[in-house]
C-alpha cells in the first residue's frame, strides 16, 4: 500500500471501478469491506460522512479535521448499504452497458425484478443473482393497455419492498427515461417511507448521439412522440429533434410485432410545417449486440408515413437551418460572442 496521501482510499475506490465483484462486496457490508481493504481512519471517515467535498480532500490530501472512527449509525446515515429499492436499467446493449454500480446492486438485491426483451440481459441477471431473479415481461398482453401493465410493476414491487426483502427493479435503457412505472414505484416507496433510490445507465439517447454524430452544442429538442403529436409543442429549425417511441404512436396498448403507423400521416404533416417535404429524415434503431450495426434509414419527411417503424425506432430530425443571430445580445458581448459563435459546429449524418 501507497504511503502517499489518499492512495489507499483512491486504490480502494478505484478497485470497485473496475471490479463489479468489489462493489457487490461494498453494497453487501461497506463497514466490513473498508475493513478488509485496511483502510487508515482519516479514508474511513471521509468513506463514510457523506460529504462529497470532505471526500475529494482525502483523496488530495490525505487528512481531515476529524479521524474518529465512524460508527454503525454513521454509515448508514451515508446511504451505503441501507437502500429498500434499488432501480436500475441494463443499457441498450447489456454487454458492455451494465455498469459496475448496476451489477453490484444485482448481486446484493434479495430479490431481483426485470422488465426485459433481450435475452442476454435477462441471462446476465439471472448469472448475477441467480437465486433472486423474477422477471416481469408477464405483466405484458397483446393489446393490453400500458397503463394497466404499470400499475401491475408497481404493486408487485412494492409488495416485495414491504415484505422488507432488498428489492431491485432492472428495466432495459436508462430506468429514469420514458419509463413510467420506475418513476412510480420511487415515488410509492418514499411516500410509505422506505429508502428508494435511482442509478443512471446507457439510454437510446446515449447510443443515438453517439451513433450519428449529434453534437447537442447547437441545441436539442427531445420529445416523446405521441406527447409531440398530440400537444402544441415548440419547435426550433435549428436545432436537433428527436422523437421517440416513433414506433407505438398514438397507440395506449402493448404490441409484440407492429404498431398502427396511421398516426404518421398527421404527424410528418405537423414536422413539414418547420422543416419542410424534402428535409431529411432519419429512422433510427440502436444496436443491441457487439459486431451489429445500428439501423439507420433516411429519407424526406413527407415520406415518413412509408417508412413503416417498428417498435424499437426512434425519429432523428436534424436541423433545416443555422440559429438566427441576436443583434442585441451581440452588441454587448462583442468580440467574445463573434468567437463562441463560430466555435459551434454542428454535426450529424446530414453534415
Amino acid at each position: 500500500m501507497s504511503d502517499s496521501p489518499g492512495a489507499a482510499l483512491r486504490n480502494f475506490l478505484a478497485q470497485m471501478a473496475v471490479d463489479p465483484g468489489a462493489f457487490a462486496r461494498y453494497v453487501a457490508d461497506a463497514d466490513a469491506a473498508a475493513t478488509e481493504a485496511d483502510l487508515p481512519p482519516h479514508d474511513r471517515a471521509a468513506l463514510f460522512s457523506g460529504d462529497q467535498n470532505r471526500m475529494y480532500a482525502a483523496l488530495a490530501h490525505g487528512r481531515l479535521v476529524s479521524a474518529e472512527a465512524p460508527r454503525p449509525a454513521d454509515i448508514a446515515a451515508a446511504g451505503v448499504n441501507d437502500e429498500d429499492l434499488i432501480v436500475v436499467g441494463t443499457g441498450i446493449r447489456a454487454i458492455g452497458q451494465l455498469t459496475g454500480e448496476t451489477i453490484g446492486w444485482i448481486r446484493a438485491a434479495d430479490i431481483v425484478l426485470y422488465v426485459s426483451a433481450d435475452p442476454v440481459a435477462e441471462a446476465a441477471i439471472r448469472m448475477l443473482n441467480p437465486r433472486g431473479a423474477e422477471s416481469l415481461m408477464r405483466c405484458y398482453g397483446e393489446n393490453k393497455l400500458r397503463a394497466e401493465t404499470y400499475r401491475e410493476i408497481v404493486e408487485i414491487t412494492m409488495a416485495h419492498v414491504r415484505a422488507g426483502r432488498r428489492t431491485c427493479l432492472a428495466v432495459y435503457g436508462h430506468p429514469g427515461v420514458l419509463t413510467v412505472p420506475t418513476h412510480d414505484v420511487i415515488r410509492r416507496a418514499r411516500a410509505e417511507g422506505f429508502k428508494a433510490r435511482m442509478l443512471p445507465a446507457i439510454s437510446a439517447a446515449d447510443c443515438l448521439f453517439a451513433d450519428l454524430g449529434v453534437d447537442q452544442v447547437g441545441g436539442c429538442a427531445s420529445y416523446e412522440a405521441t406527447d409531440f403529436l398530440l400537444n402544441v409543442r415548440a419547435v426550433d429549425p435549428a436545432a436537433h429533434l428527436i422523437l421517440w417511441q416513433i414506433g407505438g404512436l398514438a397507440d395506449p396498448t402493448y404490441k409484440r410485432h407492429q404498431y398502427d403507423i396511421r398516426g404518421l400521416a398527421p404527424l410528418a404533416g405537423k414536422l413539414m410545417r418547420h422543416f419542410g417535404p424534402q428535409h431529411t429524415v432519419f429512422l433510427y434503431e440502436a444496436a443491441m449486440f457487439p459486431g451489429v450495426e445500428p439501423l439507420v434509414r433516411s429519407g424526406p419527411l413527407a415520406l415518413l408515413p412509408q417508412g413503416a417503424p417498428t417498435p424499437n425506432s426512434t425519429l432523428y430530425v436534424p436541423p433545416l437551418c443555422h440559429p438566427q443571430p441576436d443583434p442585441a445580445i451581440r452588441a454587448h458581448v462583442g468580440g467574445w460572442g463573434h468567437a463562441m459563435n463560430r466555435s459551434v459546429h454542428r454535426t450529424g449524418p446530414h453534415a
